[in-house]
């Protein structure tokens, strides 16, 4: 097993060669060295491109490796993330559809220090990313979505769900935790907010309160649920240069499971403006239940996804509150809150709080 490495500085061509072992038959007297190359910092990692030369030409051999790793100095509240990404690349994403998902040569996990390592295939030539915060076109869009629906319709209902995520929680244990919720993060927000919040959004949150363990009762079903990734922007998708290339998703640092429409609303209501989201919001969710109708999800109809979808949205409508108590930059949850209450109230969701 490679030793997990705290920095890039630690990277050897032994620990290189322990890596490519996984996928090809070589030796470290087969490299002949290495160069580190866009080297990244994100909010609690850090990545880069390996390129490798090899003493002898091998067309099956990759000329790079992405890998990403916990960023060094990380405040005590982001220590231990990374953990969950490393086991789904252990224990989920050998059983989804292999095309969607990153290869990933190397993933652990060092409980002791909590740092993670984890080595994936570079599409850095195949594949590109829409800037950001510029969404993807139509095509692409559709792609995505299609994406998402090839592997949620794989897990839908799933038994092994339970083994590969967590325990379905109890009902009780969703109103003590949302309640804690209420108590201390929102009523921070709502303090935080003041008259920059209207007495119309936080009587539409107050709706969301007094009706959450109705909206809940959905949930508790357990029928109708699969994986979810929890962070489905677009931007977490890699979309290929040739159109025969296969789409990537990426980035499953925080999966669970769930309605499937959680993430769609996320992708859609949470990141687009009306205008564009009126555009191709309900073609881009009959495409995705299509894909489910071909997968052989025969018993959840176009109009239990659209109300799902609803659902989604108001629950949606707490996430900038999640996103402001971690700190994350106001460039992000002031426009999630905009354009979340603004589908809320094209989708006339209230209907569901009345």
């Amino acid at each position: 097993m490679n030793e997990i490495i705290k920095s890039f500085d630690e990277i050897t061509i032994d620990w290189l060669a322990q890596i490519l072992s996984k996928r090809y038959s070589i030796t470290s007297q087969e490299i002949k060295g290495f160069q580190i190359k866009n080297n990244w910092n994100l909010t609690v990692s850090g990545t880069a491109i390996i390129e490798i030369n090899y003493k002898k030409n091998k067309l099956d051999l990759p000329e790079s490796l992405f890998i990403k790793i916990t960023k060094s100095n990380l405040p005590e509240e982001l220590k231990g993330f990374g953990e969950k990404e490393v086991s789904f690349y252990n224990e989920v994403a050998p059983k989804c559809e292999q095309s969607l998902i990153l290869f990933c040569y190397f993933a652990q996990y060092d409980e002791t220090n909590k740092i993670f390592n984890l080595v994936f295939e570079d599409l850095s030539k195949s594949h590109y990313v829409t800037e950001w915060p510029i969404p993807p076109t139509f095509e692409n869009s559709n792609l995505a979505i299609e994406c998402l629906a090839r592997i949620q319709s794989f897990w839908w209902d799933h038994q092994d769900l339970q083994n590969v995520v967590a325990e379905f929680p109890t009902k009780k244990m969703f109103i003590v935790d949302f309640n804690d919720f209420v108590n201390n993060d929102l009523q921070n927000f709502i303090d935080f907010m003041g008259d920059r919040l209207t007495e119309k959004r936080k009587e539409i949150m107050k709706r969301y309160i007094d009706n959450f363990e109705i909206l809940i009762d959905r949930f508790m079903t357990f029928k109708n649920i699969t994986l979810i990734q929890k962070d489905a922007h677009f931007w977490n998708f890699l979309f290929p240069i040739k159109k025969e290339d296969p789409i990537k998703i990426i980035d499953w640092q925080v999966y669970s499971y769930g309605l499937a429409t959680d993430d769609l609303a996320y992708m859609i209501a949470m990141h687009w403006y009306p205008d564009r989201r009126k555009e191709f919001e309900f073609k881009l969710l009959k495409s995705y239940h299509n894909v489910l109708l071909k997968n052989g999800i025969s018993n959840y109809t176009f109009d239990d996804l659209i109300m799902d979808y609803k659902r989604s949205v108001i629950k949606m409508l707490f996430t900038p509150v999640e996103f402001w108590n971690k700190k994350i930059n106001a460039v992000i949850w002031w426009s999630h809150l905009e354009r979340i209450m603004l589908a809320f109230e094209d989708l006339n969701c209230i209907e569901l709080l009345n």
